[in-house]
């Protein structure tokens, strides 16, 4: 499987023009960072354009400034592409596409999980001393699409990572450090 590691769109005109992520597609939420956002059910919870827009900009769902305005980066989108034999096969019927994906699913939860674990992070400064310290959560959804830009059939799975993570000590949300996603 490659992945690639790239950035949510740069402003939201982008997002609006092409609204890839969303389009025609259901997404579903990862990370335990949702619960510090007051999402309790993120297996029912729905994310749309206006929730998509609010944490792009580092914002709560009420639209409270959650990380410093500015030049915020929106966040991160890796993308889990299988091989195009994966695609081809799992197309050819019904039971090989529900086999293939559910491996699929598997191997891009696994990875999710990783990278909470162990890759999400923050700069905390203190005493003009910064250190780096991992916050074990992140806030992000998944969608599936089956069709590159193109229109070829390619399956991949999307992770959008938005720049916010929790911060247990000094309990705030700061934006993720980014060396982490290079």
């Amino acid at each position: 499987m490659a992945v690639t590691i790239g950035k949510t769109y740069r402003t939201l005109d982008q997002y609006e023009k092409d609204n890839y992520y969303l389009k025609n597609a259901e997404p579903n939420l990862f990370g335990s960072g949702w619960l510090h956002l007051g999402v309790e059910d993120v297996q029912n919870f729905r994310i749309n354009e206006e929730v998509f827009k609010l944490l792009s900009e580092g914002k709560d769902l009420s639209g409270n400034q959650l990380v410093k305005p500015g030049n915020h980066r929106p966040g991160y989108n890796i993308t889990f592409s299988p091989h195009k034999a994966f695609s081809i096969a799992a197309f050819s019927s019904n039971e090989l596409m529900s086999v293939l994906m559910t491996a699929h699913h598997k191997a891009v939860k696994d990875a999710l999980e990783y990278l909470e674990k162990e890759l999400a992070q923050v700069r905390v400064t203190e005493n003009k001393e910064t250190t780096i310290e991992k916050t074990k959560n992140l806030v992000g959804f998944t969608v599936d699409h089956f069709v590159n830009r193109d229109g070829d059939i390619q399956i991949h799975t999307h992770a959008v990572i938005f720049n916010l993570t929790f911060n247990e000590k000094n309990q705030k949300f700061q934006a993720l450090h980014s060396d982490a996603f290079k």
